[in-house]
């Protein structure tokens, strides 16, 4: 096989710069008693048409676990969550960044979480 090509593979001869945004997305709060209270697959999926209005060109969603540390129940708290990713061109990077970040407080207000985390990483990609 050596020196030939898979066919798919000489289409992606350019990639392009572009942002990745990731977002970190709790499904799960503490209410005013202090207790756990799980946000459903059903709930979740009411802010998916939020999403889509946001970043109609496309976006990734999956599966996630993660923790962190409750200062008021001194506690750690390891709970059930979605990553949301959106890669984006260079153009309207800076709308982009602000628009996931309204999503972002969009989702923490909906969904009365403590606090959010997400990131931006420059990224290369091929979309054809």
């Amino acid at each position: 096989m050596s020196g030939t090509h898979h066919p798919c593979c000489c289409k992606a001869k350019y990639f392009e710069t572009g942002l990745s945004l990731r977002g970190y997305l709790g499904l799960s709060y503490i209410d005013s008693q202090g207790q756990v209270i799980p946000i459903t697959e059903e709930e979740f999926a009411t802010f998916i048409p939020v999403i889509a209005a946001a970043f109609p060109d496309g976006f990734t969603i999956y599966d996630a676990n993660g923790g962190y540390y409750d200062s008021v129940l001194q506690k750690t708290v390891v709970e059930k969550s979605k990553v949301l990713e959106i890669v984006v061109g260079k153009e309207g990077v800076k709308k982009s960044i602000s628009d996931f970040a309204l999503l972002m407080d969009t989702y923490t207000t909906k969904f009365h979480q403590s606090g959010q985390f997400w990131t931006k990483n420059n990224c290369q990609f091929h979309s054809s």
